[in-house]
């Protein structure tokens, strides 16, 4: 956790006004030093627990206390019983190096207060959720809200459309769309209004295509973009049309699509979590037209590489190795593939990308290194959802295979195909 944050670590499990008290006085000051930024009158009323302070007066008494804004944010979750207030502090900490544990602690002794209103134990165990969802724990996220759902008294207000649109986000990201399927229709079925809801429109695309079902996909990001209005939302789904239109090969369509995701994007500032996978798309559309100006510009765009989990890096780095090769730049393609293989490791077969990148690199291997090459892909290939993904690698394995003289190899490649295609 940066320094300038420590004090949180220190107040964490205090009461909001006991940690101001504690701050004031090891800093020396009196009431009075901190009131140019808030009345002596309130200070002294939340120091002594007769008021929780809102997000931006706790700011305030932070920059009384000569401490970064922020400072205050995690006993503020503690005490603080406004919903909306408690959603704010929780992205503000997800944006820091706070410990999960810590964030985790508080929201678990609030979801499990008598002293706090059901509705107020609810949004906290949300929020813990999320939390655990967003710092990589979505499996126990997911039980976390099944719990919730199933096994306590009704849920109130909007906390329904809240915990199904959230467990369908978090099957997307643990690739078990048909169980996100079953929640995200619930909310979109609903009346359309919310962020809950906004989210659904758009995953439910997603959850369609990771199903192979891909006009439903289209159509149900069609229907995004007329209803949605967070701009992020907006663009993810024109990203989706995009990938509709890449897919049946329409390079003219996918561009204009994505020209407006990247337009969005720009506008919300997104991360490069989500810029790099567009850009990567886009710059593929370009490659498979040869326009490579557009292709070029858009390489420059992309973000610092360092920031970016590993395998949109390995996607992006056997992109960048497919758009060398096409020009004739050899050696260039194989260093940045060989960037790739290293950055994906056992992510390796996931996506059209991959199986690209896996055609490329098996090439110049020698014949014992290509076998067992393809004894990794042949692994990995249940595991890819697209069904013509599986396709091309089963075809691309068994043509190497014949070629480099492993006729089992080749055979049982040949076999399942036969098998995929009842008319082969």
């Amino acid at each position: 956790m940066p320094a300038n944050y420590a004090c949180m670590a220190d107040t964490f499990n205090t009461p909001i006004g006991s940690a101001i008290r504690r701050l004031r006085h090891e800093r020396g000051l009196k009431l009075a030093g901190v009131s140019l930024h808030v009345p002596v009158s309130t200070l002294n009323a939340i120091e002594h627990g007769r008021m929780v302070p809102s997000l931006s007066m706790a700011d305030a008494i932070s920059t009384g206390l000569d401490l970064p804004p922020g400072s205050l944010d995690l006993p503020l979750l503690a005490s603080v019983r406004d919903v909306e207030t408690r959603s704010r502090l929780l992205e503000r900490l997800l944006g820091r190096e706070v410990p999960t544990v810590k964030i985790q602690e508080i929201l678990r002794r609030v979801s499990h207060s008598s002293a706090m209103p059901r509705i107020q134990q609810q949004h906290a165990q949300l929020l813990l959720a999320e939390l655990l969802g967003k710092r990589g724990g979505q499996r126990r996220a997911v039980i976390l809200l099944r719990n919730l759902i199933y096994g306590y008294p009704a849920l109130r207000g909007k906390m329904p459309s809240v915990a199904f649109s959230m467990l369908g986000r978090f099957y997307l990201q643990l690739d078990e769309p048909q169980h996100a399927l079953e929640y995200l229709l619930r909310v979109a079925g609903e009346k359309s209004s919310g962020a809950a809801w906004e989210s659904a429109m758009c995953n439910l695309g997603l959850a369609w295509w990771k199903l192979g079902q891909y006009r439903m996909a289209e159509s149900q990001w069609r229907r995004a973009i007329k209803s949605v209005t967070t701009p992020t939302r907006l663009a993810n789904a024109h990203f989706g049309l995009g990938l509709v239109a890449f897919r049946r090969r329409d390079f003219e369509a996918a561009t204009l699509a994505y020209q407006e995701t990247l337009r969005l994007y720009d506008e919300c500032d997104v991360p490069a979590s989500m810029r790099l996978p567009l850009l990567n798309n886009f710059v593929a559309c370009h490659i498979q037209q040869g326009a490579w100006t557009a292709a070029e510009d858009l390489v420059h765009r992309a973000p610092d590489l360092a920031v970016v989990d590993a395998l949109p890096r390995g996607e992006w780095l056997s992109t960048l190795a497919e758009m060398a090769w096409a020009q004739g730049h050899r050696q260039q393609a194989l260093a940045l593939l060989r960037q790739a293989k290293d950055a994906i490791s056992n992510a390796t077969v996931v996506s059209w990308f991959t199986v690209r990148f896996m055609e490329m690199t098996i090439r110049p291997l020698s014949t014992a290194r290509s076998q067992a090459l393809m004894g990794e892909i042949e692994s990995r290939i249940p595991h890819v959802h697209d069904r013509e993904v599986r396709l091309a690698l089963y075809v691309m394995l068994a043509g190497h295979a014949l070629q480099v003289g492993h006729l089992d190899k080749a055979a049982h490649s040949l076999n399942t195909l036969r098998t995929m295609l009842p008319v082969f």
